[in-house]
């Protein structure tokens, strides 16, 4: 169950070329979801780290300096 939740959500990042509704805004270069929790291991290496430019909602930025998931600080 759980790697089929992460291949949806590396489809629906993948496939995400414009911002929507369904899209967190505080994300601007990745379609995260609204609502529905993300962790740093559900983005793929290649799109990290990722730039948050508002509330960060998903607490992808632990050290708190507007980019989440940098592969050398722990960010979950």
């Amino acid at each position: 169950m759980a790697i089929a939740i992460k291949l949806m959500i590396e489809l629906f990042l993948l496939l995400a070329q414009t911002p929507s509704a369904q899209c967190h805004p505080s994300y601007p270069d990745l379609c995260l979801p609204i609502g529905r929790d993300v962790d740093c291991s559900d983005i793929p290496d290649s799109k990290k780290p990722v730039r948050i430019t508002g509330k960060d909602d998903h607490r992808l930025d632990k050290d708190k300096d507007g980019w989440g998931c940098e592969l050398n600080n722990g960010d979950r």
